[in-house]
């Protein structure tokens, strides 16, 4: 069988359609997780939490702290918040976070925080992994976003919940979720 040329750009241009048609809908469905969010400040927020997830997965404690929310740098500097960070690792006293994929965010005028995203996580927990409910607050302050840690929701009897059955598959690490390529 003979490859022409006409070919190989026709299977090209229909590469490029599908995968246009495929990050089209994932980006819809992340726009339709911030769609609370007034559009101007939404690129942004969801550029920052980004950043947030990554530098709290990789352990990159120092820029980690640089996006967290006034609340938390105003009571310890940054020097001791890397090195008690550090500690937790080192002595594995803290979950480590691989993914998370925000489900809702609601934006709230008044309320303590100016966003609210909850999602699946994905955890490193001792020898194991386990996919829980999670929550980060955002707030606006200095014109930007800033944030609390990724956390997993822990009611009051401990027991972190974990992520429902439609939304255990949303944790797994994929090109719109906040983790590992």
């Amino acid at each position: 069988m003979k490859i022409t040329t006409q070919k190989i750009i026709f299977g090209a241009l229909v590469t490029v359609f599908l995968i246009c048609i495929s990050l089209n809908g994932k980006a819809i469905a992340q726009e339709n997780t911030f769609a609370s969010v007034p559009e101007h400040l939404r690129v942004r927020l969801v550029e920052r939490l980004q950043l947030l997830v990554d530098y709290q997965r990789n352990r990159q404690w120092s820029n980690h702290y640089d996006l967290l929310v006034s609340d938390i740098t105003d009571k310890i500097n940054k020097e001791n918040y890397v090195k008690e960070q550090e500690r937790l690792n080192a002595k594995k006293l803290s979950d480590v976070l691989i993914g998370f994929k925000p489900q809702t965010a609601a934006y709230v005028i008044g309320a303590p925080y100016d966003v609210l995203i909850k999602g699946c996580a994905e955890f490193q927990e001792r020898n194991r992994i386990v996919k829980l409910q999670a929550t980060v607050e955002a707030y606006q302050e200095k014109g930007d976003w800033y944030f609390t840690r990724v956390s997993a929701d822990v009611p009051i009897d401990g027991n972190a919940p974990p992520c429902s059955s439609n939304t255990e598959q949303a944790a797994k690490p994929s090109s719109d979720c906040f983790s590992k390529p």
